[in-house]
This record gives C-alpha cells, sequence and structure tokens, in this order.
C-alpha cells in the first residue's frame, strides 16, 4: 500500500568493502518530516562500533549519507544543508564510491564530496533495507523508483545515460 512499509535485499548486496560502487535512485516526497526518515542503509545496530552506510531525508528536507568504517572509529556524514528535497518533485541521487573519494550527485550535479578517506570498509551481516534501520529514524514516507545499485563507479556521463 506504500504506507509504513519496508524492503529486505538480504545482507549480501551492499557489502562493497573497501570497493568502488554507485547507488542511483530516484525520490520524491511531499512535506518536510518531522525527523530523519530513512531511504535506504545497511547498518547492523544503532551506535558507533560497526560498519554502515544510511541515505536518510532530515527533518528541514535535506538528504543526507552516512558511513561508518573501521568498526565505527571513521564515521562521517555528506549532506547539503540548504537544498530542501521534500518539495513534491522527483530528484536523482547517485551515492558513489571512487577509489578514497565518496560523492553525492543530485539531480544532475555533483557537489557533494568527501576525499581522501582510505580503505573504509562499509562491510556488515545486516540486511539492505529501503525504509527500515535499527536507530530511531522513521520510514521514509515518500516515493523510490528505478533504484540501481552497482558494484563499480559510474562517472557522471554514465550515469546520464540513463
Amino acid at each position: 500500500d506504500g504506507e509504513n512499509d519496508e524492503i529486505s535485499f538480504g545482507n549480501t548486496l551492499g557489502n562493497f568493502g573497501t570497493n568502488d560502487f554507485t547507488i542511483e535512485f530516484w525520490l520524491r516526497r511531499d512535506g518536510t518530516p518531522t525527523d530523519n526518515e530513512i531511504i535506504l542503509g545497511k547498518r547492523p545496530e544503532c551506535g558507533a562500533g560497526t560498519n554502515f552506510f544510511n541515505i536518510y531525508m532530515r527533518p528541514n528536507g535535506t538528504v543526507a549519507a552516512e558511513f561508518s568504517g573501521d568498526n565505527g572509529a571513521d564515521i562521517f556524514n555528506i549532506f547539503n544543508n540548504s537544498i530542501n528535497f521534500a518539495d513534491g518533485n522527483w530528484h536523482h541521487f547517485a551515492m558513489r564510491r571512487n577509489g578514497n573519494d565518496f560523492r553525492i550527485r543530485y539531480d544532475g550535479n555533483s557537489n557533494w564530496n568527501i576525499t581522501n578517506r582510505p580503505g573504509i570498509d562499509i562491510n556488515n551481516t545486516a540486511n539492505l533495507m529501503i525504509g527500515e534501520n535499527p536507530c530511531s529514524f522513521l520510514k521514509f514516507n515518500g516515493q523510490m523508483d528505478e533504484l540501481r545499485i552497482w558494484d563499480h563507479y559510474r562517472d557522471n556521463n554514465t550515469i546520464s545515460e540513463f
């Protein structure tokens, strides 16, 4: 029915280790959330001490990606605090790793980057999930379409072809 739903892809998909990857999807939400809403993630438990990644919408309508590697010793976020994506329009996102660099591309723009993060291993035993994680995040109250998961880095030109 599209409300309070979650999808599990099992615990193998999303175990990129330290390798390059690309996760792409289209996202749409009407109105800003009241709290963080999980979009997609692979997180075994809440708190530090594990390898994981999350993509979520923040209460101001911005989208953030959170990564933790080295069993929680290296945790960081990528986000832009000025763009509200909860505007009722469809938006394209591509979360990517290329070597030591993590990037988010949105709507054809590529300006969220974290560089020089060598050896971040994001493997874990958790299921890759849409709409669910072990923290107190709300389920994403919007729509997602055309989720694509690649085990390699896709550059801007390749992403634009789809």
